[in-house]
């Protein structure tokens, strides 16, 4: 990945920057790692941020401890993750209400990623929402209207109707002020289920075929596989011509560039399992076309 290499180059050649710069840098660094799949990689530069000695705790800090948590929880080790995850929760509650939408929002990736439901969070989440609306932040309304959203759709209880309401808000947000682009791939692939549950299932398909692509070269690859679900799904429900061919080629996608790990790689697995029913259900209504 083109920034990660410029900015460890960058980092390797600072030597006697000050910590809160050298801190920054960092955190920048860490996430660009993250973003392609380099979780080791990450942890190594959370570690060497962590080290520097800053009182009292930064913002910077409490996003080294998300995304500590967020690599942790993608390399398979969820329970330390979410550890890391509630520390950096923790140290954001005594910072204004925009930082904690802003760390808030990496619950928000782990649900929306299939990772983790926090939804013991649902509450505090609301709460923030009206915080950031009350302080009039774009970037915190929208942090906790999406991350908000994504909760109430992974959480048992009838909060469809408002899940949807706030991710159509966040994505409208996102649109006209150009921020947190990253979870587009997010809000659009809860999105577009609901859409093709309401007739709208081939131009969800299309938006959904967009992001994939999107997300081969030009978004972060950590987050391909939450517009591959959906459409892969769409795709084996829909079942057209060469749809059953796209759903390979899109899995094919994600096994040359998997970072291997059980974690990572579920979304995958769910999708095969979803192929073989949908393969078999197609072979028993051949069957029975055949004897009639």
């Amino acid at each position: 990945m083109p920034l990660a290499t410029e900015l460890a180059l960058l980092v390797d050649s600072l030597d006697d920057a000050p910590a809160a710069e050298m801190e920054i840098i960092y955190t920048s660094l860490a996430f660009a790692r993250w973003a392609n799949c380099e979780f080791a990689e990450t942890i190594a530069v959370i570690e060497r941020s962590l080290a520097l000695e800053l009182e009292p705790p930064s913002v910077d800090r409490a996003v080294a401890f998300a995304i500590r948590g967020l690599s942790e929880i993608c390399l398979g080790d969820h329970a330390i993750g979410i550890s890391h995850l509630r520390t950096a929760t923790d140290l954001a509650r005594a910072m204004p209400p925009v930082i904690f939408s802003a760390i808030l929002l990496y619950w928000g990736i782990l649900a929306g990623m299939g990772l983790h439901v926090a939804d013991d969070l649902v509450d505090e989440a609301r709460r923030a929402l009206g915080r950031a609306e009350s302080f009039g932040d774009r970037f915190g309304v929208i942090a906790a209207q999406w991350t908000l959203g994504t909760l109430l759709m992974h959480t048992p209880g009838d909060h469809r109707g408002e899940a949807v309401e706030l991710l159509r808000r966040a994505e409208a947000g996102i649109a006209a002020h150009r921020l947190q682009q990253f979870a587009v791939a997010i809000i659009r692939s809860q999105l577009a289920l609901e859409e093709a549950r309401t007739g709208r299932r081939d131009e969800a398909i299309d938006g959904l075929r967009g992001l994939v692509r999107l997300h081969v070269h030009d978004a972060p690859f950590v987050h391909f596989g939450c517009p591959a679900a959906s459409l892969c799904e769409l795709l084996l429900e829909r079942r057209g011509p060469g749809d059953v061919q796209e759903v390979e080629e899109v899995l094919s996608l994600w096994w040359r560039r998997s970072p291997g790990t059980a974690a990572m790689d579920a979304w995958a697995h769910r999708i095969l399992a979803l192929q073989n029913r949908s393969d078999a259900r197609a072979d028993s209504r051949a069957e029975l076309t055949g004897q009639g």
